[in-house]
């Protein structure tokens, strides 16, 4: 009699246990998660890592335009173009050593070295494929950033590239009528 009151107590403490005190509902039963989109994953959820990248590509494009002595809106739109293509190129190539193209060429590099310590860290080629799958796995959306950045860089350069020509149209339109003018008057 004792041990069936003894069970009853502690079936009652557990079902309080496992119940919400706001709701009086149990706390195992989840709202169900809503997965992200791809479009999140590829592009919004690296925050941080977008404002490290314009931050490096501002760098860059500082140091280019210091090197042409930040003269004229040519070599704005060309120290623009610049940045935009190297942040593509980088891009592409993160994508590119993502899907493993360069997965044999690593592993090549990689055996040398390790030979020069007197250890191999992976016996074949095989097993160098399953330890890089769940890195792979992890940065699978990196190369997005570079992408973004360089398109971002690239667009701002095509619109100091128009802005360029309409001056470069307009300072040679007056010119041209200069010269049509001074002609006539002659």
């Amino acid at each position: 009699m004792l041990d069936d009151e003894n069970k009853l107590i502690d079936e009652e403490s557990n079902e309080n246990k496992n119940k919400d005190p706001h709701l009086g509902m149990p706390n195992y039963v989840k709202a169900p998660q809503k997965e992200e989109s791809k479009f999140h994953k590829m592009f919004l959820r690296n925050k941080k890592r977008y404002l490290i990248a314009f931050g490096v590509a501002l760098v860059l494009w500082l140091i280019i335009l210091a090197l042409h002595k930040f003269d004229g809106l040519y070599n704005f739109e060309e120290a623009t173009f610049s940045v935009g293509a190297i942040f593509l190129c980088i891009g592409g190539l993160s994508f590119t050593n993502n899907q493993g193209v360069f997965d044999s060429l690593s592993y090549g590099f990689n055996k040398i070295f390790y030979s020069f310590k007197g250890k191999q860290k992976y016996s074949h080629y095989y097993d160098y494929l399953t330890a890089k799958e769940p890195a792979r796995e992890k940065g699978k959306y990196g190369w997005t950033t570079y992408v973004v950045v360089g398109f971002t860089f690239l667009l701002a350069a095509l619109i100091l590239y128009i802005i360029y020509v309409n001056t470069l149209n307009i300072e040679l339109n007056s010119e041209i009528e200069e010269e049509i003018v001074s002609f006539i008057a002659a």
